[in-house]
């Protein structure tokens, strides 16, 4: 039997080694071993999502479906507290709640629900004040009134009348859109300004973007009363013209209690500025800006005006610009820190207020009682000035009686301050200059103003 030859045909060639190639194969296996482990073992996941035929099986909930559960569980302890039947909560369709998104940054605090606050400036009003409106909160509330309260929240907007303006002004947007839409019933008092109503909603959100001051609190009031009348005219106004009266009543308000107020309060004080006069000021107050600027306006006066400022507003950089282009105006500007030093180079002092008490006592931005109380240690005369729409029949008890709260840098700061009656000399109001003894006889004889 012959022997196998030595050598492998030529027909069959052989293959050289690669080490490379060896390595590639190997990987090339371990993956496909990798691929097929993993398609076994969704195979087995999804197996176990089937349930059985006869039930036994079970289903293995996804992440919404555990979140679903947890809420309708909760909505039933919810319905057994307060004695609401379970079947009427299974019932109800389930729907997802929408993501919550923060409010756009508009960059002008929060008060209490319907509580009026001083006015002026400020984050917050107290330890229960809500410090950002939410999307949901705002479900409901106008473009403008929204803009408004983001407004004065992040300070765009400060000063108690400017800040009684916008809101109106807001108001007045949202009824022109309500008047939009009404047909022709019968309007209705209760359908404007009850509880929980469509103004009830405005209000509500820009009381949680900030506390009302006084002066918008008796605006509001006196809105509800003109809703109250002409739904209780002998002929009964359709819904649109009635929201068309109370767009006029605005209107009216504006121009009678603030802009023509503070004319006539300019009338009465301009001869309280004299040539030679040095007139000392603290912040920023609209109506002595006016006052200073129809003085300096002719030319004809010579005086000095010192600006007295404080953080973290510094209010007074707004009054330094108004007065900056008069030539015979002259100008100082300082901190409150320098006070002491300035104060004895008036002989005037002019202050604003938020509000005023029925006790003559002026509610205005934190450091006027400071100035006030320095300026009588140095027998300087004590001028104030506050339209008649900003008095209230309240007294307060002490400076932190409903005062708003500030925070800023960690550190807590009142907006406001109470000066006595007897550190003011006088008050002026549109009526003409005011003992502020006499603030309360003028509430009670002026009952347009305050019922």
């Amino acid at each position: 039997m012959a022997e196998p030859p030595n050598t492998l045909p030529k027909s069959a060639p052989s293959i050289p080694l690669d080490k490379d190639v060896i390595e590639k194969a190997a990987e090339k296996e371990r993956k496909a071993a990798e691929k097929e482990e993993r398609r076994k073992a969704f195979e087995a996941q999804k197996a176990l999502m089937v349930p059985s035929a006869e039930g036994e099986g079970q289903h293995r909930m996804t992440k919404d479906e555990r979140r679903e559960k947890q809420e309708r569980e909760r909505a039933e302890k919810e319905a057994k507290k307060s004695g609401v039947p379970d079947g009427t909560k299974k019932d109800a369709p389930r729907t997802r709640s929408p993501p919550k998104t923060s409010a756009p940054v508009v960059s002008s605090g929060v008060g209490s629900g319907g509580k009026a606050s001083p006015g002026g400036g400020g984050e917050q009003t107290g330890k229960k004040a809500i410090s950002k409106p939410s999307g949901a909160f705002a479900a409901g509330v106008h473009p403008a009134v929204f803009q408004c309260g983001l407004w004065t929240k992040n300070f765009y907007v400060v000063g108690s009348n400017a800040r009684c303006i916008a809101m109106l002004l807001a108001l007045k947007d949202w009824m022109r859109s309500v008047a939009a839409q009404k047909s022709m019933a019968v309007f209705v008092h209760e359908s404007f300004a009850g509880t929980k109503k469509a103004l009830s909603t405005q209000l509500s959100f820009m009381a949680s973007c900030r506390a009302r001051s006084v002066g918008m609190s008796n605006a509001i009031r006196l809105l509800k009363q003109e809703s109250f009348r002409i739904s209780n005219l002998s002929s009964p106004r359709a819904e649109h013209d009635a929201y068309d009266d109370l767009c006029s009543f605005v209107d009216t308000f504006i121009l009678e209690k603030i802009e023509y107020a503070r004319d006539k309060m300019i009338r009465h004080a301009t001869p309280l500025i004299q040539s030679g006069d040095v007139i000392l000021t603290y912040a920023h107050s609209s109506v002595i800006r006016e006052l200073l600027y129809a003085a300096g306006r002719n030319g004809t006066k010579s005086f000095h005006v010192i600006v007295v400022d404080s953080p973290p507003l510094n209010e007074g950089r707004a009054l330094l610009a108004a007065l900056s282009t008069f030539p015979t105006v002259q100008i100082t500007y300082c901190q409150m820190t320098s006070l002491g030093s300035t104060l004895p180079k008036a002989n005037k002092v002019f202050l604003g207020a938020s509000a005023t008490m029925s006790n003559g006592e002026i509610l205005s931005r934190s450091g006027t009682a400071l100035v006030a109380l320095m300026a009588k240690q140095y027998h300087i005369p004590v001028i104030g000035f506050c339209e008649t729409y900003k008095f209230t029949n309240q007294v307060w008890l002490g400076n932190l009686t409903n005062n708003e709260e500030r925070t800023q840098d960690g550190v807590l700061q009142y907006m406001y301050d109470l000066t006595p009656v007897s550190l003011i000399d006088v008050i002026i109001t549109e009526y003409g200059p005011t003992p502020p003894m006499n603030i309360g006889t003028v509430i009670r004889d002026k009952t347009e103003v305050l019922s």
